[in-house]
C-alpha cells in the first residue's frame, strides 16, 4: 500500500472511532488526511511521469516531492478545471479543448478537497458532521484512483507540469 492509501485507510478510522457522536478532531483530522492523501498521491505520479519508478524511489526524487508546492498545485488545478481557456496561462492554452473529463474531475476534486482542508485544520466555527466527513474521504478515494488511471494522458502531463512550475508558467509564454 502507499502512503496515499494509509492515509484513506486513517481518514476512515478516525470518521469511525466515535460510533455514536464523532469527534470534531477526529472528522477534522480524516479531512486533512483526505487532502494529503490526494496531494501525496498526486506529487507521486507527477514525479514518477519526469523521473521514472527508480528516479522517484531515489533520494533526488524525494527531494523534489518535498521541494513541490501546494499552492501550485491548487493554481493548476483551478486552471484545468476553469470554464475558459483564458484562466490559463498563455503555455497551456493550446491544449484546453484536450482535457478530458476525468482530468477535470480531478482537478475539481483536488481545489475542493483543498478548500476543505484548510476548513478543517483553521476554520474552528465550522464543524462536521460524518457523513460529510465520509463524502470529502471518498472523493479523495476516487481522485486518487483517477489520477492513477490518467498520469500518462498528455494534458495530464501538462498538469504535473503546471503544478511544478505554478505561476512560472504565466511568466515563461
Amino acid at each position: 500500500m502507499t502512503l496515499a492509501d494509509h492515509l484513506i485507510e486513517q481518514a476512515t478510522l478516525l470518521i469511525e472511532a466515535d460510533p455514536t457522536k464523532p469527534r470534531q478532531a477526529n472528522l477534522r483530522r480524516a479531512v486533512s488526511s483526505a487532502y494529503y492523501a490526494l496531494f501525496h498521491e498526486t506529487s507521486a505520479q507527477a514525479v514518477t511521469v519526469f523521473m521514472g519508478v527508480e528516479g522517484a524511489a531515489s533520494e533526488l526524487g524525494h527531494r523534489v516531492r518535498r521541494a513541490l508546492e501546494h499552492r501550485n498545485f491548487f493554481k493548476a488545478a483551478k486552471w484545468f478545471t476553469a470554464g475558459r481557456a483564458t484562466d490559463m496561462p498563455e503555455t497551456l492554452r493550446f491544449l484546453f479543448s484536450a482535457i478530458g473529463a476525468d482530468l477535470r474531475q480531478f482537478c475539481q476534486a483536488f481545489t475542493d478537497l483543498q478548500e476543505e482542508r484548510h476548513r478543517a485544520d483553521y476554520d474552528l466555527w465550522s464543524e462536521f458532521d460524518r457523513e460529510e466527513s465520509q463524502r470529502l474521504v471518498a472523493s479523495a478515494g476516487a481522485a486518487i484512483s483517477l489520477i492513477r488511471r490518467i498520469k500518462s494522458d498528455p494534458a495530464t502531463v501538462a498538469f504535473f507540469w503546471a503544478c511544478l512550475l505554478g505561476d512560472a508558467m504565466k511568466s515563461r509564454a
